[in-house]
């Protein structure tokens, strides 16, 4: 698309804001109309009943902005609106009558081929069938990681927001306006909602959120493209961007297989989860992991900008950091509960 006015991003991202400052009480009263809420029970640490469907005003944030789009709308775009539709409605089932997870999975493959169908899809080699296949696991690593982070107050909507704003930095400088316009519409969708969940949540975005959000960021991720740099070092700052949401999956899964637990198995082991066990404030390891996604959002702008001598510095170095994380976090006690009105806790 052709380059757009500096302002275009400043009125997407009011727009997407007070779409999702207007949209998310909306949701929240269609919710409890509907009795689509989260009862405090078993893991889940809330003390009273919480309306679901808050996702509701991300979507609409998000999808603003890929209106302002839509006049000149490429195939890959209508691909973006026809998946996020589906993954919407998915979402929104679950918050209704929980789905069983390989219902989930294949609704999340289902929306990665759809995407791979409208010409979105990573190149990362020249065997079709192979990247075919790593555009959908991308998509659904990602989905599942958001879904994942929608266990404390804030956290989801926070990372969402710091992540987009890496990736409009990097999409305005490698002048990909079409995922920084999208970039700045998620960011602001995210921005609208947090009043209402942090650090107080009168509603939750449920899985109609976090699964739309990774949605968006997956996406995204597979848009951003550095034409004059070479694939070998550039293919993971979509890594780094999203790197909190990631390492938290990753810690998640060996966890809980180490213990034979199942993967799909909502509970407090994650990296929030753990940091408050650590002493932290629940509200303070929220904003830890914010500042840690942050740090992450510029070393993937320093790889894109600095050139080749930083990029295996960076990406070894967040490399090392993750893997002494994550034997240091899974040394400590996962378990099952965390006290009562300490936070919510709605993992996958």
């Amino acid at each position: 698309m052709a380059r757009p006015s500096s302002w275009l991003y400043v009125w997407v991202l009011l727009a997407a804001t007070v779409g999702g400052l207007l949209f998310t009480p909306l949701a929240r009263r269609f919710a409890t109309r509907l009795g689509v809420v989260d009862e405090p029970a078993g893991h889940k640490t809330h003390l009273e009943a919480v309306s679901l469907l808050g996702g509701l005003g991300i979507y609409a944030g998000a999808f603003a902005a890929a209106w302002t789009l839509a006049g000149g709308a490429r195939n890959e775009l209508k691909g973006f609106f026809l998946a996020g539709l589906v993954i919407l409605v998915f979402g929104v089932q679950d918050d209704i009558t929980p789905m069983d997870p390989w219902v989930k999975l294949a609704a999340q493959v289902s929306v990665g081929l759809v995407l791979v169908g409208f010409g979105v899809q990573v190149r990362l080699t020249d065997v079709g069938w192979l990247d075919v296949a790593l555009s959908v696991a991308w998509v659904v690593a990602v989905v599942n990681a958001f879904n994942f982070q929608d266990n404390m107050n804030g956290l989801a909507a926070g990372l969402a927001a710091v992540a987009s704003g890496g990736l409009f930095v990097l999409a305005v400088t490698e002048q990909q306006y079409l995922v920084a316009v999208l970039s700045a519409g998620v960011a602001g969708g995210a921005l609208g909602f947090l009043p209402s969940n942090y650090p107080r949540a009168r509603v939750f975005m449920g899985d109609a959120g976090s699964m739309f959000l990774g949605f968006v960021l997956a996406f995204l991720g597979i848009r951003l493209r550095f034409l004059d740099r070479a694939q070998s070092t550039t293919f993971l700052i979509p890594v780094l961007l999203l790197g909190v949401p990631l390492f938290d999956a990753a810690l998640v899964i060996v966890s809980r297989l180490r213990r034979g637990i199942s993967v799909a198995q909502g509970g407090a082991d994650h990296t929030s989860h753990r940091l408050v066990h650590l002493g932290l404030h629940a509200r303070d390891a929220v904003a830890a992991l914010w500042g840690v996604q942050l740090l992450l959002c510029l070393g993937a702008i320093a790889i894109a900008r600095l050139g080749r001598a930083a990029d295996w510095t960076v990406i070894g170095l967040a490399a090392a950091l993750a893997l002494a994380a994550l034997f240091w976090l899974e040394r400590e006690p996962a378990t099952t509960h965390l006290p009562r009105g300490l936070n919510r806790d709605e993992a996958a």
